[in-house]
Parts: C-alpha cells; sequence; structure tokens
C-alpha cells in the first residue's frame, strides 16, 4: 500500500487472504471497517492498530481462523460485537 489503503473490494481472491496489515492507514486514518471483512474465511492476522475505528463490524465474528486481532491505538474504540 503506498499512500492509501486498497479497499476490500478490489481484492481479486479475498478467501485466499490470511494477513491483512491497516495499521496507521494513511494519514486520515480508518474509522470503520466494511462487513466484507467476514468474507476473509482465511484470515489469521488482522492488524489495525493506531487508526480511529469507533467499532468493529459484526461480521468480524466470522473469522473463524482469526488468531490475532491488533486493535491498539484506536482511543475512540467503543463497540465490539
Amino acid at each position: 500500500l503506498t499512500d492509501a489503503c486498497v479497499p476490500l473490494r478490489c481484492c481479486c481472491c479475498p478467501s485466499a487472504v490470511a494477513l491483512l496489515l491497516l495499521s496507521w492507514c494513511n494519514t486520515h486514518r480508518l474509522e470503520e471497517l466494511p462487513d466484507e471483512l467476514g468474507q476473509l474465511s482465511r484470515l489469521e492476522r488482522l492488524s489495525v492498530s493506531n487508526n480511529r475505528l469507533v467499532r468493529l463490524p459484526r461480521s468480524i465474528g466470522q473469522l473463524a481462523a482469526l488468531q490475532f486481532l491488533f486493535l491498539s491505538g484506536n482511543e475512540t474504540l467503543a463497540y465490539l460485537p
């Protein structure tokens, strides 16, 4: 990723993604994650540290392979499903 984060919709094969790094995402930082996140059925590690997330989508519960979730530095995070 260069100066902006790539939307999840652009992934050609989302079911094959095992690692997703979205920490310090651009200078504007992420405020939310899309519900499509739950489609990443093989996702094992998700790093969304140091953004401005307010909540995590309910679909995060569909990530059965998820082993590590990095959330530090999201001071505005107020909702965990």
